[in-house]
């Protein structure tokens, strides 16, 4: 493992939720994030100074990376669909770069869990880059669901956590975009959610339970690959990884 030098104090990397407290406030960003082999990764650089303006309130984007529908959000504050989306899309895009919010890094989502008392596994440094910048990684958090859902499903939810769209989940998998649909639809229907943000939430917090009884989180057998990851020199190429 390579010795750290960014995002934490210098015996090793911090945890998630001291990570998500320095993307909030501007001192790190996350330039990049993609998922591969049962594990999601985030390029977290060193910001020099802060956007021009006012940072925006976190505050609503928290509530949807933990698992709130924006409908919900905007019949309570009695607002548009359109100002919720607008809010959280703003509130990402100051701690990343190019993602949506129904999209968001799973990094950034695990970290937000944390930050709100959700026990995880440590993050991993892949790897130290040139400049004010490093590779980290987490387990995806899906391993909870294997009792419930058949090895189909299992692997169809474990890529929609990842970040994958329907289509691509399709087409990854050979099957036509109704099949994908339908199940969907029965994932859903076993883990009584609606939706990428409850399905994520739910396996962080059930990942988090198993922790906690001492019981071994294991990725699910299945090859997993969203994003790019950035260009490597030779000398920097990851040892750990394939993408």
């Amino acid at each position: 493992m390579h010795q750290l030098k960014l995002v934490g104090p210098e015996e090793g990397c911090p945890d998630l939720a001291e990570l998500w407290r320095r993307l909030v406030t501007g001192q790190l960003f996350l330039s990049n994030s993609y998922s591969a082999d049962g594990r999601c990764f985030g390029v977290i650089e060193r910001r020099t100074e802060l956007p021009p303006g006012a940072p925006p309130s976190m505050s609503n984007l928290e509530r949807v990376l933990l698992g709130t529908s924006q409908k919900v959000l905007t019949h309570e504050f009695n607002v548009s669909n359109a100002t919720i989306a607008s809010q959280c899309a703003r509130a990402l895009h100051f701690m990343t770069s190019g993602h949506t919010v129904s999209r968001a890094p799973l990094l950034l989502v695990m970290a937000v869990h944390a930050a709100h008392g959700v026990r995880l596994e440590l993050p991993r440094v892949e790897s130290n880059l040139e400049g004010s910048a490093q590779i980290i990684s987490c387990a995806l958090p899906t391993a909870s669901f294997s009792g419930r859902l058949t090895r189909c499903e299992s692997a169809v939810a474990a890529m929609l956590i990842a970040g994958n769209k329907h289509e691509e989940i399709a087409a990854e998998r050979g099957t036509s975009p109704r099949t994908t649909a339908n199940q969907l639809a029965s994932i859903f229907g076993k883990l009584g959610i609606s939706g990428r943000g409850e399905l994520r939430h739910q396996s962080i917090v059930e990942t988090s339970r198993l922790l906690d009884a001492g019981t071994r989180v294991t990725a699910l057998p299945t090859r997993i690959s969203v994003g790019r990851p950035p260009v490597l020199s030779d000398r920097q190429r990851l040892s750990s990884i394939a993408v």
